[in-house]
């Protein structure tokens, strides 16, 4: 992961909406994020495979089917089961939010798009990981000090 001392976290945004999709591009940019964009969620998974991302964000709905199966296919992965999957649904699309709690969606944002609840599920989320990270670090690290004395 890039951490948040060293090189600016990445971003996946994968959907089929480009007018939101260049919405959250120009927004996390702005803010200093490396953004990779993808045009469906196959695209998401190539990219993934690819590139080191900390985060992925998905625009979905109720008959998104492709979204949700990638998200569990990142979620069930050892490589990729940490990457924060958020998905950007309707307001009202509580079948989209049933769906992608069921592939195991860490968040979800609503549109239209507000810029400040945006950047601050991105750095929670960030933020989580990281913590998640280094937590595991200093165990790894106690286990084997452990091991060696």
């Amino acid at each position: 992961m890039s951490t948040l001392h060293n090189a600016p976290p990445t971003i996946l945004l994968a959907g089929e909406g480009t007018g939101l999709r260049a919405t959250m591009q120009d927004i996390l940019r702005l803010y200093g994020y490396r953004v990779i964009c993808a045009p469906d969620a196959e695209a998401a998974l190539e990219t993934i495979a690819a590139n080191p991302i900390d985060l992925a964000l998905f625009e979905a709905h109720a008959s998104a089917r492709s979204e949700f199966s990638a998200c569990r296919a990142i979620k069930s992965h050892p490589d990729t089961c940490r990457i924060p999957v958020v998905f950007v649904v309707g307001a009202s699309d509580d079948l989209a939010r049933i769906d992608g709690t069921a592939s195991g969606a860490d968040d979800f944002l609503s549109t239209p798009i507000r810029k400040q609840e945006l950047l601050s599920r991105v750095n929670s989320l960030l933020r989580r990981r990281w913590c998640e990270e280094n937590l595991e670090k200093d165990r790894a690290r106690a286990a084997y000090s452990t091991m060696s004395s």
